[in-house]
C-alpha cells in the first residue's frame, strides 16, 4: 500500500456513509408509516430480575380475549380509580400503582391463588411503570404474572367488551 493512499479510501468511506444514511433518513421520513429510529425495549427486556419460575411476559390483546371468564385467570387495572370507573375489562380488579407506590403489601389482600395467571394492565405503553408494578408483585409471590401489551388504549381501540363502573 502507498504511503498516503489511505486518505482517499477513508474519505470515499465516510462520505458513502453520509450519503447512505441521509437517503435512509429521507425515505424515512416520507414512508407512509416510517420506522422507528429507536427500537422501543419490550416490556420483558426491562425487568431487572425476576424470581426462578417465574413466567412474566407481554400477552396479546387477542390472547386476553380467549382468556375472558376463566375461573383461574384474574386480570388488574392499574390505572388511577377513576379510569377504572369510568371503564375496565370484565371482572378486571383495581389495585392502582399509586395506591402500590404507598402500600406494597396490598397486593396480599388479594390472595391470589399461585396457580392463577394474573394479567396487568395499564392505560397504554408505561413500560417503566410496568416494570415497578411487576416487580411488586413479583415480590409479594406472584409468579404466574403477564403484561397486557398495548395497556386498556389498546383494548378498548380493538372494541373488546368492557365493564363501567366499581371502585377503584
Amino acid at each position: 500500500m502507498e504511503r498516503g493512499s489511505f486518505r482517499p479510501i477513508a474519505w470515499r468511506t465516510l462520505i458513502l456513509f453520509g450519503v447512505g444514511g441521509l437517503l435512509g433518513g429521507g425515505i424515512n421520513l416520507v414512508r407512509g408509516t416510517p420506522l422507528p429510529w429507536v427500537a422501543e425495549p419490550r416490556f420483558s427486556d426491562l425487568l431487572e430480575t425476576s424470581p426462578p419460575n417465574s413466567a412474566l411476559s407481554e400477552i396479546s390483546i387477542d390472547e386476553i380475549a380467549t382468556l375472558l371468564g376463566q375461573p383461574d385467570v384474574v386480570f388488574v387495572d392499574i390505572r388511577a380509580p377513576r379510569s377504572y370507573a369510568a371503564a375496565h375489562l370484565p371482572n378486571a380488579v383495581s389495585i392502582p400503582a399509586e395506591s402500590l407506590e404507598a402500600d406494597p403489601s396490598r397486593i396480599r389482600d388479594f390472595l391470589f391463588p399461585p396457580e392463577w395467571l394474573v394479567v396487568l394492565y395499564g392505560e397504554g405503553e408505561d413500560l417503566e411503570r410496568a416494570r415497578e408494578v411487576a416487580q411488586r408483585f413479583l415480590e409479594s409471590g406472584v409468579t404466574h404474572l403477564r403484561w397486557m401489551a398495548g395497556g386498556f388504549s389498546a383494548w378498548q381501540a380493538r372494541g373488546f367488551p368492557l365493564t363501567r363502573g366499581g371502585e377503584g
